[in-house]
C-alpha cells in the first residue's frame, strides 16, 4: 500500500475529506497560509494561536499548538509524497522518538500518494528546513530568563563585561519582580561594576529596538526587486537529467558498477549541495514576496523562548553606557550592534 501511495489511517489528514484524497478547500488554503507566514518569519506557537483564536480545530476537533502546527508541516503528504511512521528507540534514555519521512521507491525517489498535493515540494523543503525535520525530545529550554541576559555589554572604557541580571533589594521599595543589569562588581574578576540600568525599562528598549529593525528591513524588502527565478535551477535540472541518464546506462550495462557508483556518489552530493541553496535562496524571496509578520502586533502573544529568538536573531550585542543624569530615558544609554554590520 505504501508503494502504491495508497493513503491509510483511521482519521483524515488535516486539509483533505474524508476519502483522505480530496482537498478540503478550506484547511487546504489554511495550510498554505501557514507555510508562507512560516516561510515570512512566523512562529508555530503564534500560528497556533491565531488558529485557536479563529475557532479553527484539527481534524481531531482538538486546539492547536506548536507540536501540532509542526506535525502537520512535516508530514510530506502535504506536497503529495507517501509518508510512513518510523519509530526509533533511545536505549541510553529509555525513550521511543517517532518521525514521518517520505516512503522511497525501488530507485530511491519519494513515492507520489494518490492525491492532491497542497503545497509545492520545493515549499515543503523550505519550510522543514526551518522548523526542523524530526520533532525535538521536548519542548525547547532555555536557560535565559531575562530578555536582555548574553546581549548586553557594559559600556565603560576597557571593560565590556556581559551584564547580568540582578534582583532589586527590598530597601529600594521597587514593585514585585522589579530587576537590574548590573556590570559585576570588580571583586569577582569579571567586570568593572560602574553600570546599572533598569531591567523593565532596558527590556522594553530591547524590544523596540528589535522591532523597528523588522520594520525597517521589511520596508527594504518591499523596496528590492526580487528575482524570479533561483540562478541554480538550470544546474539542478541537469544534474538530475545526468543521473537518470546513468542509472538508465547502468540498467542496460553500458557502464561499469565501479564508474556508475563514482558518478553517482559525486552527483547525489552536487544535488544536495544545489537543494539546500534553493531553500536558502527561496526564504528571503518568499519573504520579500510575502505579506511580512507584523511583529509589532504579536509580539505580546509570542512566548519568551521566541522573544529571545528574535532578539538574538537582530542583535548581536548592545552596548550599555553609565547614567549620565538621574532619571535619563535608557534608551539613550544604549548602543546596538546590529548582526550582520560591520
Amino acid at each position: 500500500m505504501q508503494q502504491a501511495g495508497i493513503p491509510t489511517g483511521s482519521t483524515r489528514p488535516f486539509g483533505y475529506k474524508d476519502d483522505k484524497r480530496t482537498l478540503e478547500p478550506a484547511e487546504a488554503a489554511a495550510l498554505r497560509k501557514t507555510v508562507e507566514r512560516i516561510l515570512t518569519g512566523a512562529s508555530p506557537r503564534a500560528i497556533a494561536a491565531d488558529c485557536n483564536k479563529q475557532g479553527l480545530t484539527t481534524t481531531r476537533g482538538n486546539g492547536w499548538s506548536k507540536e501540532t502546527v509542526k506535525q502537520v508541516l512535516r508530514n510530506p503528504r502535504i506536497c503529495g509524497y507517501r509518508s510512513r511512521k518510523v519509530r526509533e528507540f533511545n536505549p541510553e534514555t529509555g525513550t521511543e522518538s517517532v518521525r514521518v519521512e517520505p516512503v522511497l521507491d525501488d530507485d530511491g525517489e519519494p513515492v507520489k500518494g494518490q492525491w492532491s498535493s497542497i503545497i509545492s515540494v520545493t515549499d515543503w523543503e523550505a519550510v522543514t528546513e526551518i522548523i526542523g525535520r524530526n520533532p525535538e525530545p521536548g519542548d525547547a529550554y532555555n536557560a535565559r530568563k531575562y530578555l536582555g541576559s548574553g546581549i548586553l555589554r557594559c559600556d565603560k572604557n576597557g571593560c565590556g563585561s556581559h551584564l547580568r541580571a540582578q534582583k532589586a533589594p527590598a530597601s529600594r521599595k521597587k514593585p514585585e519582580g522589579f530587576f537590574y543589569y548590573t556590570c559585576p562588581d570588580k571583586r569577582s574578576g569579571y567586570g568593572c561594576g560602574g553600570v546599572r540600568i533598569s531591567g523593565p525599562e532596558t527590556d522594553e528598549a530591547l524590544k523596540m529596538l528589535v522591532i523597528s529593525k523588522h520594520e525597517e528591513e521589511a520596508e527594504d524588502r518591499q523596496a528590492t526587486g526580487v528575482p524570479e527565478e533561483w540562478e541554480g535551477e538550470n544546474e539542478l535540472a541537469r544534474i538530475r537529467e545526468d543521473i537518470d541518464d546513468w542509472t538508465e546506462r547502468r540498467e542496460q550495462r553500458l557502464v561499469s558498477k565501479e564508474r556508475f557508483f563514482a558518478f553517482l556518489a559525486k552527483s547525489e552530493a552536487t544535488e544536495r549541495r544545489l537543494v539546500n541553496e534553493r531553500n536558502e535562496w527561496r526564504r528571503p524571496v518568499l519573504r520579500a514576496k510575502g505579506e511580512p509578520i507584523d511583529l509589532r502586533g504579536e509580539w505580546g502573544d509570542l512566548d519568551f523562548v521566541e522573544k529571545r529568538a528574535y532578539v538574538e536573531k537582530t542583535l548581536l550585542t548592545v552596548l550599555v553606557a553609565s547614567a549620565i543624569r538621574l532619571g535619563g530615558p535608557v534608551r539613550d544609554r544604549l548602543t546596538p550592534i546590529y548582526r550582520g554590520e560591520d
